[in-house]
C-alpha cells in the first residue's frame, strides 16, 4: 500500500483560508507538545465492539491497525495527523495517565516507543508492542519494542509482567507526517462490551464505560460509530455519547456495514440519515469498508474508496440520498470542516487556559527550593542569619513582630492571680464550745490547713497549731517555727504555678520558634539540612527549658526560709491586718450595751475617743495571740507575694525569652561547623539539590517555555 494510496484525499479538498489557518495552529501547538497541556480540538471515535470502529479509523489516516485475533483496541489510540512536505514518517508514543493502582499521576509525560518509523507497513507490528506495554505496567516499556510478538504464549503475561491488564486507560499516541495527510488528531477508544466469557472480568465493562466517557468530555467531536447490523437503541455507545452530549451538538454518527442488511432493513435507517429518529444537529454519515474477502486480497486504499463509491452509486436505496452524507471521503472533509469550526470557537479559551498554566507553572517553580548561587557554606551562614534576624525581631516586640511578647501577658497575668489566691485566710468568729465539737476535731488540725483557697482557717484551728509548736518560750511568747510552719504552708503551690506559667510561655516561643525555622529552612526538606535545623532547635530549647526550670526552682526555693530587708511595708501590712482582723472579731450585745455607755461617759469627761471600734482597742480579747499571728502570717504573705510575682516573669523575660535568638544562632552555628573546614563540606553537601527536584525544575522550566511558545503562537495567529 503506497503513502498517496494510504491517505484518504482530504488534502486534495478546497479549504478556506482561514480554515487552513485554524488547523495549522493547533498543529504547530501539537508540534510544541501543548497536546500535554490543553485540552485541544480533536474527535474520538467510539463503538460497540466489532462496530466497524478499526475500518473507519484505517479509512480516514490511512494506516494499519492490529487486526490479529486478540489485538482489539485495549486502550486510547490518539492519532496525530499532520500535514508535512517531507515523506511520511511516524512516531509513537507511550502517555501514562495512571500508575500501576490505576491513581491519577500527578505527573503526566509522553515517552518515544521505538524509532521513528519511515515504511507504513511497519506500523502495525509497532502498535501491536506498544499496547502490550501499556496493559503490562510492570515491565520497562523499553523492552517490548523489538518484541517477537509471534513467540509469545497467550497463556502467559510476556517477559515476566506480574499481570496482563485486561484494559487500560493510559494511551498509545501515534503521530503521523506526511504530504497527503490532513491536520486532524482523533482518538480510537476500546469498543464498549455488554459481557465477558469469565465472570472475574465482570468490571471491564464498567472500566471501559468510564474510560470512553472521559475521554469524549471537552473540546471533543464524537464521531460515533453504529453497525447497521443491529438497532441504535441497543448500542451503548449511542447511549454514552447521548450522556455527553445531550442535545446532540456535538455527535456525529457514522452508519457502518449498509452491505449486511437483507432487502427491506434500509427503511429505518433511513429515517435515522434523514434526522427523523435520534436526531443530530451534526447529523449521520454511512460508510462501506473493504469486506473480509477484499482484506484477504490486500487491497489498496484507493480501490477501497472506488468500490465505495461503485456501491453507494449502485444501491437503490443508498443512491437516492444526498451524496453529500455518503462514504468515508465525504466524511472526512467534514471532519476537517467540523474541526475547523471547534478550533475557531476554542482558540479563545486556550488562549486563556494557557494564561492560567503558565500562572500555575510559575507557581510550581516558586515553590521549588530556590537556586543556591552562593557557595554551599555562605548560603549555610546567611540562612542561618536571616532566621536569627526574624528570631531577634519577636524576641524584641519589634513593629509587626509582636506576638510574643504579648502572648507573655496572660500567663504572666494568670500567675499574679493563682499566687495571690494561695493567700492565707481566717474565720475570726468565735469557735463553737468544747462541747460542741465533734469528739477528735481538734486532732486533725494541723499546718497544710493555711493557705489557698479550699478553706477557712480557724482561730481554734490556728491556736492548736501555735501550741504543738510549745516548748520552752515564756508565756505569751509565739514560737518562731509555728510561724515559720503557718507561712510556709503558704508558699506549698507556689513552685507548681510557676512552672505552669513557664510552661505556657515556653509552649508559644517553641512554636514562634518551629515556625521561623520553617519558613527559612522547610524548602530543604529534600535534604538533612531541615531535620538538622528541626532538631537543634528543638534541643536547645529542652536545654534552655531545664535551666529556667532549675532557676525557678532555686527561687522558690528561697521563699523556704522567711527574710525581707522591706520592714516599713512589712510592719504596715501587719497593722493593718492586725485592724482589719479585730474589727471583725464578734462582740456580744451585752458588751456593746456597756461599751456604748462607756462612750457616753469618756466623752462626758472630755475623752478623744469617738467611737466603739476605739475602745475595742483596748479590749482584752482571748484570742489576742493567734490574731496577731494571723496578721503576721497575712503580712509576710504579701511581702512574699509582691515579690515573686516579678521575679518569676523577670527570670522568664530576661533569661530565656530575651536569649533565644542569641542561643539558637550559636547552637545552629555549632552544630552545622560554621567556619571550619568540616562545615564547609557539610554545607556543600547539604545544599546539593537532589536529582528530583532538578528533574522537576527542568521539566517546570521546559514547560514554562513550551507554554510561552504557545501563547507567542496563539496571539501571532490570524484568526
Amino acid at each position: 500500500m503506497s503513502v498517496r494510496d494510504s491517505a484518504v484525499g482530504l488534502g486534495t479538498t478546497g479549504y478556506a483560508k482561514k480554515a487552513k489557518e485554524l488547523i495549522k495552529v493547533i498543529g504547530d501547538i501539537r508540534a510544541l507538545g501543548g497536546q500535554g497541556d490543553l485540552d485541544l480540538p480533536r474527535i474520538a471515535v467510539i463503538g460497540n465492539q466489532s462496530a466497524g470502529k478499526s475500518s473507519l479509523i484505517e479509512a480516514i489516516s490511512g494506516i494499519t491497525v492490529p487486526r490479529a485475533s486478540g489485538t482489539c483496541t485495549r486502550c486510547p489510540m490518539e492519532c496525530r495527523l499532520q500535514q508535512s512536505d517531507e515523506l511520511w514518517r511516524c512516531q509513537v508514543y507511550l502517555r501514562f495517565d495512571y500508575d500501576t493502582l490505576n491513581r491519577p499521576k500527578l505527573e503526566v509525560h509522553e515517552e518515544k516507543f521505538g524509532p521513528m518509523l519511515h515504511d507504513p507497513a511497519a506500523l502495525e507490528i509497532m502498535l501491536r508492542r506498544a499496547q502490550l506495554a501499556i496493559l503490562n505496567p510492570t515491565v520497562d516499556a523499553k523492552r517490548f519494542e523489538d518484541l517477537d510478538i509471534d513467540s509469545l504464549d497467550d497463556e502467559y503475561p510476556p517477559l515476566g509482567s506480574s499481570e496482563q491488564l485486561n484494559f487500560s486507560s493510559n494511551v498509545v499516541c501515534v503521530d503521523v507526517w506526511g504530504p497527503y495527510l490532513p491536520n486532524l488528531s482523533f482518538v480510537d477508544l476500546p469498543g464498549i462490551i455488554s459481557n465477558v466469557a469469565d465472570e472475574k472480568d465482570s468490571g471491564n465493562i464498567d472500566a471501559v464505560k468510564n474510560m470512553v466517557k472521559k475521554h469524549i468530555e471537552g473540546n471533543c467531536l464524537i464521531l460515533l460509530t453504529i453497525t447497521m447490523r443491529d438497532d441504535i437503541d441497543n448500542q451503548s455507545a449511542a447511549w454514552l455519547a447521548k450522556q455527553a452530549d445531550p442535545d446532540g451538538l456535538r455527535t456525529i454518527g457514522v452508519l457502518t456495514k449498509p452491505d449486511t442488511l437483507q432487502d427491506g432493513e434500509e427503511k429505518g435507517w433511513v429515517d435515522v440519515l434523514e434526522g427523523r429518529k435520534h436526531p443530530l444537529k451534526l447529523g449521520y454519515y454511512i460508510t462501506k469498508q473493504p469486506a473480509p474477502k477484499d482484506l484477504l486480497e490486500k487491497i489498496t486504499h484507493a480501490e477501497a474508496r472506488a468500490k465505495e463509491r461503485d456501491f453507494f452509486r449502485d444501491h437503490p436505496t443508498w443512491s437516492r440520498l444526498p451524496k453529500s452524507r455518503m462514504g468515508t471521503e465525504m466524511l472526512g472533509v467534514s471532519l476537517s470542516k467540523l474541526l475547523s469550526q471547534l478550533i475557531d470557537r476554542t482558540l479563545p479559551k486556550l488562549r486563556e487556559q494557557v494564561r492560567e498554566q503558565s500562572k500555575a507553572t510559575d507557581g510550581a517553580l516558586a515553590r521549588l527550593p530556590a537556586k543556591i548561587t552562593n557557595l554551599p557554606a555562605v548560603e549555610i551562614n546567611a540562612l542561618i542569619g536571616r532566621f536569627y534576624e526574624e528570631m531577634r525581631s519577636y524576641v524584641e516586640g519589634a513593629q509587626g513582630y509582636e506576638t510574643l511578647l504579648h502572648g507573655c501577658l496572660e500567663p504572666y497575668s494568670t500567675f499574679r492571680y493563682e499566687i495571690r489566691a494561695t493567700a492565707p485566710v481566717f474565720d475570726l468568729s468565735d469557735p463553737p464550745k468544747p462541747a460542741d465539737l465533734p469528739y477528735g476535731s481538734g486532732d486533725a488540725t494541723d499546718e497544710s490547713s493555711i493557705g489557698g483557697s479550699s478553706r477557712k482557717t480557724t482561730l481554734q484551728e490556728l491556736r492548736m497549731i501555735i501550741d504543738r509548736h510549745l516548748t520552752k518560750e515564756l508565756p505569751g511568747n509565739v514560737p518562731f517555727s509555728a510561724k515559720l510552719s503557718c507561712m510556709l504552708n503558704c508558699l506549698k503551690e507556689w513552685s507548681a504555678l510557676a512552672d505552669a506559667c513557664f510552661d505556657s510561655v515556653f509552649f508559644m516561643a517553641e512554636d514562634h520558634c518551629v515556625q521561623i525555622a520553617r519558613t527559612h529552612f522547610d524548602r530543604f526538606t529534600y535534604s538533612s539540612l531541615n531535620t538538622i535545623i528541626r532538631d537543634t532547635v528543638a534541643k536547645e530549647l529542652l536545654r534552655a527549658k531545664n535551666e529556667i526550670d532549675e532557676k525557678l526552682r532555686w527561687v522558690i526555693k528561697l521563699e523556704s526560709t522567711p527574710f525581707t530587708q522591706n520592714a516599713h511595708y512589712f510592719t504596715s501590712c501587719k497593722e493593718r491586718y492586725l485592724v482589719e482582723y479585730k474589727a471583725k472579731r464578734p462582740t456580744s450585745k451585752l458588751i456593746i450595751s456597756y461599751l456604748e455607755n462607756a462612750l457616753v461617759s469618756l466623752r462626758a469627761a472630755g475623752s478623744s475617743i469617738r467611737s466603739i471600734e476605739e475602745i475595742k482597742k483596748y479590749e482584752e480579747d482571748p484570742y489576742e495571740r493567734e490574731i496577731s499571728v494571723a496578721a503576721e502570717v497575712r503580712a509576710y504573705f504579701q511581702v512574699a507575694y509582691k515579690r515573686i510575682i516579678d521575679l518569676v516573669p523577670r527570670i522568664i523575660n530576661i533569661d530565656f525569652i530575651s536569649e533565644l535568638h542569641i542561643r539558637l544562632r550559636a547552637a545552629l552555628e555549632k552544630e552545622l561547623g560554621v567556619g571550619t573546614e568540616a562545615g564547609i563540606k557539610l554545607a556543600a553537601k547539604l545544599l546539593e539539590e537532589e536529582p528530583d527536584v532538578l528533574n522537576k525544575r527542568e521539566e517546570l522550566e521546559a514547560k514554562q517555555k513550551r507554554l510561552r511558545e504557545i501563547q507567542l503562537r496563539l496571539n501571532g495567529s490570524l484568526v
